[in-house]
């Protein structure tokens, strides 16, 4: 498993602005929370 795993990293391309998705991930959490709540979709 190990060596076909290194092997498939030589083919991984890094997603340009990858560094703000936590930013990204921030920002929608904020917009859902000041939706209002009967707009706001069921979670488990």
């Amino acid at each position: 498993s190990a060596a076909g795993l290194l092997e498939a990293e030589t083919r991984f391309r890094r997603i340009k602005g990858y560094r703000q998705l936590p930013l990204l991930k921030q920002a929608l959490e904020q917009h859902i929370d000041s939706e209002p709540k009967e707009n706001k979709p069921i979670t488990a």
